[in-house]
């Protein structure tokens, strides 16, 4: 009996040692496939990057060409620039000042006839565009619109300002002189309320879905971007609510679809998927970051600036530190009215502590929408 209780214990202990073998074995071999299939998408990321690059390096070498420019004008925060397919047209649109630049670029040989019918195109295709995702062609990433409707839809009134004055200047390129003829025109006076209004069914769908102030989305909307669809800021920051990929995409693209990966700036020119992400940052903001504030108000507050600089920076206004650590029982002990002043005088960055302000200020007029 011991001797087949033996024999038992010793082919456990084989078949244990057998499992363990077997085990190891097919754990290296599903590292080695995960390694690969990680070299594999790695290499491709890089093949598609260094293609977008030399595709971009190709569009700006064909302004410089064209336009006798180094570098191609670029939409900003508050502008909007698309250039013609061809590249022999351009439209820049202030979306603050509510000012449309229309600018042609020919021979110097070319009759004035002939530009007066590529600034009636220039126009009309302007007033016709959706927007696009890329500037430039591109086979890695497809150009679409990025809007359903004509961005300046119901803003631009031909009628209100015919025969406007061109302005020509001589250009010097690669390829002989070139004329430029510019032509300045005006959007309606309440161009900002008509794009607000194209925003509206989104606006609500995700304020309902998150639990947001609606007027606290409009009016932040309008400080980043004046509702302009292609905003791009000088820090990277992308449409309409003007998410930073790194920053603020991930920290919401985590929290809304727990997707530990960085939107691309194609994703957030789509204004369903930035006021999404941008809403989903702001319920964070305030259900998970500052949800031990008692006060909604004092909560909103908190949250707007840290929509513009962190929550981090808003912590240390009262901690001296960049975490949570006993900030919301300090905040606690104010007032609405004594933390709107106590974040406008000590708050960091003296653009956080405009922002607050000019935010509150643009919810009263959103309160009527």
């Amino acid at each position: 009996m011991i001797i087949l209780s033996f024999a038992i214990a010793q082919i456990c202990i084989a078949q244990q040692s057998d499992i363990n073998v077997r085990y190891q074995k097919q754990r290296e071999e599903l590292l080695e496939r995960h390694e690969k299939n990680r070299n594999r998408m790695l290499k491709r990321y890089e093949e598609k990057r260094q293609k977008l690059m030399e595709e971009y390096e190709a569009f700006r070498r064909n302004i410089r060409v064209r336009w006798g420019e180094d570098e191609p004008l670029e939409s900003t925060r508050k502008e909007w620039v698309e250039y013609s397919e061809d590249l022999s047209s351009r439209s820049i649109v202030d979306f603050e000042n509510g000012e449309v630049t229309i600018e042609v670029i020919a021979d110097s040989t070319v009759n004035d006839k002939s530009i007066d019918k590529m600034l009636e195109k220039a126009t009309e295709d302007l007033m016709a565009s959706k927007g696009k995702n890329i500037d430039f062609k591109s086979e890695v990433i497809k150009q679409t619109e990025i809007c359903p409707a004509p961005i300046l839809e119901g803003q631009l009134d031909l009628n209100r300002q015919k025969d406007p004055e061109k302005i020509t200047e001589n250009i010097d390129t690669e390829n002989g002189r070139k004329r430029k003829v510019s032509i300045h025109l005006e959007l309606v006076p309440d161009h900002i309320r008509i794009r607000a209004a194209k925003y509206q069914e989104i606006i609500h769908s995700h304020a309902t879905r998150f639990n947001i102030s609606e007027p606290l989305i409009y009016a932040i909307i309008e400080q980043e971007s004046f509702f302009n669809p292609k905003a791009r800021s000088i820090a990277n920051a992308y449409g309409l609510m003007q998410i930073v990929p790194e920053s603020g995409g991930l920290d919401a693209n985590i929290y809304v679809h727990g997707r530990h990966e960085k939107p691309e700036p194609e994703y957030l020119y789509d204004p369903y998927n930035n006021i999404e992400l941008g809403a989903g940052y702001l319920q964070k903001q305030l259900k998970v970051y500052f949800k031990d504030v008692t006060d909604p108000r004092c909560r909103t507050l908190c949250a707007i600036a840290a929509y513009n600089t962190g929550q981090g920076n808003v912590y240390h206004v009262f901690t001296g530190k960049r975490k949570p650590d006993g900030a919301a029982n300090k905040i606690n002990k104010y007032s609405y009215e004594s933390l709107f002043d106590h974040l406008r005088k000590n708050l960091t960055h003296s653009e956080t502590r405009n922002y607050i302000q000019s935010v509150i200020s643009k919810m009263e007029k959103y309160k009527v929408y």
